[in-house]
């Protein structure tokens, strides 16, 4: 193989991962939000933590304005992987988030 085609194969497999890397923690930071929207929660920070130590699932730290005006703390998990691109993963919350 020629060293300009290796080069333009890797930068596309790099690019590929990156872009799906970024997809993954996109999406379930999105979920998080419209769900506690829908319970009239404002002001919402999510972080994702990278120390979850769990292969099909990411975990987010969330902090929020309940709908009663109190600061609020929740961790949730939400499944990531391959499937998730094509369907709703499980969400877990801990503690659950006041309605």
């Amino acid at each position: 193989m020629e060293k300009p085609l290796f080069v333009a194969i890797c930068i596309l497999v790099i690019t590929f991962g990156m872009t799906a890397a970024y997809t993954q923690n996109r999406r379930p930071k999105k979920r998080v939000s419209t769900c506690l929207r829908a319970k009239g929660a404002t002001r919402i920070s999510i972080a994702t933590v990278l120390t979850g130590f769990d292969k099909y699932k990411s975990t987010c730290v969330v902090k929020y304005t309940d709908a009663l005006g109190d600061r609020c703390r929740t961790t949730c998990k939400i499944q990531t992987g391959f499937l998730s691109f094509f369907r709703e993963g499980e969400m877990s919350w801990n503690p659950h988030p006041k309605s």
